[in-house]
């Protein structure tokens, strides 16, 4: 293999694949970089064999071939390069010579033929949707997925397809978010596939922010995210995902129309006297306005007040502020809707279109 690439191209592609190399992996092959040159095109690829990560890039060919080379170390020497452009050959061995400007290094390589094949997808359902949306969809609810392991299933984010309908769920169990948005484009039948948050996490970090479109496509194990050059290849997560439904109220009989950057930066203060280990804080409503109240033995105590238009008895319910800040941060509305029907019942928010976020009150003994 011998060809010649923009140093700036291959760095970013390089970038995206690297997050999901683990220093802890006992395979060394799992460390490296699948290059292959061909067509035209340089194709690289890493995978951890629960993640797969493909992008391809333009490059001068003058011989095709391929190579793995440790690609943490080989971005290393790229985003420290100064030339424009960047030389790779390759030798019997699969060492990768690499060239820019006055510098040549040579790494180590392992055998393409030792790296892990990709599992088929068998398409049971295609979806094609704006990269911006896909993006939005999984900001929208990543955050609110469960780190306990425990629960295996709550680590992750649902995505669901119902009469035309995409829709994106997460849940820790004491908090739920969701996103839907009708789809133009679907083949398949509905129904419902489970990707791990790092699949998520992963989306959200590598899909352009320009526009531009997104395929899925699910299979029975396995789901492949396709946008701008670059393929995404998960396993799906086994169990069955909770019924989000029945969590959400049929009705809410208070509403309160707020002002999110208010709202937030009140949040925000408040937050600075709670305990890390017991955060809450008390919302009291009565006499049109909303009073917020917290304090902790080791930090203090702290008041807010917001006006709302209410002048029904006085109901109170604690929330944990943490949970709150979430939503705050991903909504882009000026106002949002906070909604609820008592003291101890999920507290809603309804913020940017398609967006509802469910919280259940913090309990006490007193």
């Amino acid at each position: 293999m011998k060809i010649i690439v923009q140093k700036n191209l291959f760095a970013d592609a390089i970038q995206k694949l690297t997050s999901i190399i683990s220093s802890r992996t006992t395979l060394p092959i799992l460390n490296n970089v699948l290059i292959i040159a061909e067509n035209d095109m340089l194709t690289l690829e890493t995978t951890d064999l629960d993640i797969r990560i493909t992008t391809k890039i333009p490059a001068t060919i003058d011989k095709t071939g391929s190579t793995t080379v440790p690609a943490k170390r080989l971005l290393m020497f790229i985003r420290d390069f100064q030339g424009d452009k960047i030389t790779l050959e390759t030798d019997n061995s699969f060492n990768l010579k690499i060239e820019s400007g006055e510098s040549s290094y040579r790494l180590l390589g392992i055998s393409p033929e030792e790296f892990p094949p990709a599992i088929p997808v068998m398409s049971v359902r295609k979806i094609t949707i704006p990269q911006k949306d896909l993006q939005r969809h999984l900001s929208f609810v990543s955050y609110s997925t469960s780190p306990d392991e425990t629960r295996k299933i709550l680590n992750g984010v649902l995505l669901s397809v119902k009469s035309n309908i995409f829709i994106t769920v997460a849940t820790d169990g004491k908090r739920l978010a969701l996103m839907e948005k009708p789809i133009d484009k679907f083949e398949g039948s509905d129904g419902d596939v489970v990707i791990h948050s790092r699949v998520a996490n992963e989306l959200q970090r590598i899909i352009p922010k320009e526009d531009g479109i997104a395929t899925i496509e699910v299979g029975e194990k396995m789901i492949k995210f396709e946008f701008a050059g670059t393929i995404l290849l998960s396993k799906i997560m086994e169990g069955t995902f909770p019924n989000y439904r029945q969590v959400i109220p049929t009705s809410f009989s208070k509403k309160f129309e707020l002002n999110r950057e208010s709202f937030y930066s009140c949040i925000r203060r408040i937050m600075n006297v709670i305990s890390e280990s017991n955060p809450a804080v008390t919302f009291t409503f009565f006499n049109d306005k909303i009073t917020l109240t917290a304090n902790s033995t080791d930090v203090g105590e702290g008041k807010e007040s917001i006006p709302v238009e209410y002048k029904g008895p006085e109901f109170k319910f604690m929330l944990n502020p943490n949970n709150i800040m979430d939503s705050m941060k991903v909504m882009t509305v000026d106002k949002f809707i906070l909604q609820m029907n008592d003291g101890f019942s999920p507290v809603g928010i309804f913020g940017d279109e398609g967006f509802l976020y469910i919280m259940m009150p913090v309990r006490t003994n007193k």
